[in-house]
């Protein structure tokens, strides 16, 4: 018998499947938006039943041998949005069985707690934090975007690259290693051929990863990148002490998960500030950054909802 798990993000969705002993089947990675806050919830539904249905034709395995799924997506939050999804999912009748469907946060944070008691940051293509003590309290802070208070997703990281370059080419701010690896990247010769050519194509978001040079910029000294990525490693810190200050958590330490692309793949000053953001306030704490990839806290989530 077989269990699914998914991990549906902003920019991509991963989907694995596994023996109900947790044995990997298959896992198969889609280029599409698993939040319906971003798709609407229609094209995130259809994304991620794709994607299931490509995961179980590599894995060679038919709805009857499916125990158990876990559906852990960026953008369910609240019930509200989890009731949305499950009234959809069932509408399309895609997935073999019932699934759980839970956030990221949840997900992530099963990676380092099987009671599901500790800090979780998020930080994909967007951020999110979640805290859940042992008396089941919640605290869910951010996940709605750069209006309501976020910083520091891989969209806004990009963002932040590309506008480092335009003002250090126009000497607005200073020059920056992130031109020639930005330039070097999208494949473009100068910085004005590049904007024009964003400008004709009405371009307002550049791609995502284009977040993943701050931290070779970095790695080399410059002191733009650096600032960008204290300045999210700091905010990430901030998120995860509202969470704290939230709850009334009883254990010692303190469990703080690090999950998404921006912080398990990244680098350096981004967690070195992001800890030391968190010690001004809270010094009993363990950060945790899982060397697994999220998808397997959905595993572990499908495995814990196997019928009894």
């Amino acid at each position: 018998m077989a269990v699914i798990g998914v991990d549906g993000g902003g920019s991509k969705i991963v989907v694995r499947v596994a023996r109900d002993d947790g044995l990997a089947l298959s896992e198969c990675v889609h280029n599409a938006c698993g939040n319906h806050q971003i798709a609407g919830v229609q094209a995130a539904v259809l994304a991620v039943c794709e994607a299931v249905r490509e995961a179980m034709e590599q894995a060679e395995i038919s709805d009857s041998d499916v125990e158990s799924v876990c559906l852990g997506l960026a953008g369910a939050d609240h019930e509200w949005d989890r009731s949305l999804l499950r009234d959809a999912f069932r509408d399309v009748r895609c997935i073999p069985v019932e699934p759980l469907i839970v956030c990221d946060t949840i997900s992530g944070l099963r990676l380092a707690s099987k009671d599901l008691v500790g800090v979780v940051l998020v930080c994909g293509s967007g951020t999110n934090a979640y805290g859940r003590d042992e008396q089941g309290q919640e605290c869910q802070i951010g996940g709605f975007g750069y209006l309501f208070g976020d910083y520091g997703g891989g969209y806004h990281l990009s963002a932040e690259v590309a506008r480092a370059v335009f003002r250090a080419e126009e000497g607005r701010s200073p020059k920056t290693r992130l031109t020639d690896l930005m330039l070097a990247r999208l494949d473009f010769p100068d910085v004005l051929s590049l904007k024009r050519t964003w400008l004709e194509e009405n371009r307002q978001t550049p791609p995502v990863h284009l977040a993943e040079l701050l931290f070779d910029a970095a790695a080399d000294g410059d002191e733009v990148a650096i600032q960008i990525l204290d300045r999210a490693g700091a905010e990430l810190g901030q998120a995860a002490r509202a969470v704290i200050r939230g709850l009334s958590f009883s254990l010692s330490p303190i469990p703080i998960v690090g999950i998404g692309g921006v912080i398990q793949h990244g680098r350096g000053r981004l967690l070195e500030a992001l800890e030391r953001d968190v010690r001004t306030e809270f010094d009993d704490v363990r950060f945790v950054i899982p060397t697994v990839e999220p998808v397997e806290g959905s595993i572990l989530l499908a495995l814990d909802n196997l019928p009894r």
